[in-house]
């Protein structure tokens, strides 16, 4: 069976990646108050400030944090121009994996926000539930699930990890339907339903007893 896909395949790689800003929104998210300029000042290498700037802005304006590699190089040339620097100082390589993750805690205190962990996890596993049950669809559920984050003030994760939360729930909903359904009927309604799903032993194209209790109308007068 294949899987399930919340987002189709462009918008996983739009949401995942770090957004496309015009010259205005450029300007808007990247620019800093003071303390945040501050902080890059007292960072030595050039990556390493350049990166820091880079990701406050990401973070500004989407909640989410992203690879260094994915840093889209009009923002770098910007950033850098605003700073004194060229561009070619940024290499994604030496923006160190440690390095920004102590950035990105600092940054989420910067703002206010939480990191996504293990309780925000169980937080939105339970909304996850709860609107399973009310029978919304996934992707409503996944964009519910970013407001829900948002208002609590927690990061917004990678698609992936939001998805597998809700194809976890789908499955899950199914596994209690089922069970709900084999412990009320009875026997004689579970003998009649298996035999709608019964081959015709007579026809050659073997069609399920099912396909029979389909009945197409072909009359184009209107319903009253």
């Amino acid at each position: 069976m294949p899987r399930m896909n919340i987002l189709n395949k462009s918008e996983q790689e739009m949401f995942n990646a770090p957004p496309v800003f015009n010259s205005r929104e450029r300007k808007q998210f990247f620019t800093f108050p003071e303390s945040l300029k501050e902080k890059a000042e007292t960072l030595r290498k050039p990556s390493t400030r350049i990166g820091f700037l880079l990701a406050c802005g990401y973070f500004k304006a989407t909640k989410k944090f992203f690879r260094s590699e994915e840093y889209h190089q009009n923002d770098i040339a910007y950033v850098a121009h605003k700073i004194g620097m060229d561009a070619n100082r940024f290499s994604p390589e030496t923006y160190e994996p440690r390095t920004r993750q102590r950035h990105e805690q600092e940054i989420l205190e910067f703002y206010g926000y939480r990191r996504f962990d293990d309780n925000s996890l169980r937080v939105i596993e339970q909304e996850i539930a709860s609107m399973m049950r009310s029978q919304l669809k996934p992707k409503l559920i996944f964009w519910r699930c970013i407001d829900i984050l948002l208002r609590e003030r927690v990061q917004i994760p990678a698609y992936f990890q939001l998805s597998e939360l809700i194809l976890k729930a789908v499955n899950q909903r199914k596994k209690d339907l089922t069970a709900v359904i084999r412990q009320e009927l009875s026997r004689e309604a579970k003998s009649l339903l298996g035999g709608l799903f019964m081959q015709e032993a007579d026809s050659p194209y073997a069609r399920y007893k099912l396909t029979l209790l389909k009945k197409l109308s072909h009359s184009i007068t209107p319903w009253d």
